[in-house]
């Protein structure tokens, strides 16, 4: 095993050096222009993959903004369709295609006001528990696959 390593270390050196004495060759100046072009628009592009706290301030303050509307929409909405259909705060008529929906939240509304505490928190720990179980499943499926190549 020795003579062999021995062997392939000699190889390796040779071809080092015979490299090493190549001479040194500029690349097409179109290639070289297409590569800096495209580490530069890599590099642009870097900022926005690096994360939030690497966005321009710009970009921040226009996605936060952009965040909480869009949140206080939902709420809004998740209030309305909350309020029940006789309330005299739904003052206008609803067309037919959605006023089923509206129903349903005010029945999933009800329906979760009358089921005790104990049973909500029973219900999270036991998806918790599940959430775990599949996540200990899955890494272990994942390093009995790595392991194997």
């Amino acid at each position: 095993m020795s003579a062999d390593r021995n062997r392939h270390d000699e190889i390796e050196r040779q071809i080092t050096r015979a490299l090493q004495e190549q001479p040194l060759r500029r690349a097409p100046s179109m290639l070289e222009r297409r590569v800096l072009a495209q580490i530069e628009s890599g590099a642009a592009a870097m900022g926005w993959r690096a994360g939030f706290a690497h966005w321009p301030v710009a970009a921040r303050v226009l996605f936060l903004a952009a965040s909480i509307g869009v949140v206080k929409v939902a709420l809004s909405m998740a209030m309305w369709l909350a309020t029940p259909l006789d309330s005299p705060a739904v003052s206008l008529q609803l067309p037919s295609q959605i006023a089923w929906l509206q129903t349903m939240f005010v029945a999933i509304g009800s329906v979760a006001r009358t089921v005790p505490s104990i049973w909500v928190h029973v219900g999270i720990a036991i998806l918790a528990i599940l959430y775990a179980v599949l996540f200990g499943i899955g890494a272990t499926a994942y390093r009995t696959m790595r392991a194997a190549h």
